[in-house]
């Protein structure tokens, strides 16, 4: 007998209808009854518009979703944004995601210091990967460390990170 067994970590939590799915980095549903209440206080993932796999262990396969975890992948990996605590995430917000509007970004990031990071997924031709994306909010941390500057978002899609 043989058994592969592998620990799946919840990494968001997504509202759909009158309940909260988590997800794993994968975007994995998981069945909740195996995780201690604070390990499922994780980043709201919102807008999500494809519904939840019928059981959990399968994969959520919304197009939202996975943009927005993506992101999420990258703010977990990266050390200059991972040790920061004002760099935390609150929420994700998915709506958009394929610019269904062209003139809001596809994916808003709300800090828990309530600092919106607006960036762009797409990878159409003159967007700026995640990446560039990611250095840009690199550089933003350099100079605002702690994210207090009074200002309400940071647009991370351009060349210059803007910000109101």
């Amino acid at each position: 007998l043989r058994l592969d067994l592998s620990f799946r970590e919840p990494v968001a939590a997504v509202p759909w209808g009158r309940g909260i799915g988590y997800v794993d980095q994968e975007g994995v549903l998981l069945p909740r009854q195996f995780y201690r209440p604070e390990a499922l206080a994780k980043p709201a993932v919102l807008g999500v518009r494809g519904a939840p796999p019928r059981q959990a262990g399968l994969p959520w396969t919304d197009p939202g979703l996975q943009a927005g975890l993506a992101v999420l992948r990258r703010f977990r990996e990266d050390p200059a944004v991972r040790g920061n605590p004002a760099a935390s995430l609150e929420s994700i917000d998915v709506s958009n995601v394929g610019e269904k509007r062209a003139d809001l970004p596809e994916v808003v990031c709300l800090t828990r210091r309530h600092l919106r990071l607006n960036f762009s997924v797409s990878g159409r031709m003159g967007r700026p990967t995640l990446e560039e994306q990611l250095e840009r909010f690199r550089q933003v941390l350099e100079v605002d460390k702690d994210l207090v500057l009074a200002r309400s978002y940071v647009d991370l899609r351009f060349e210059r990170p803007v910000g109101s």
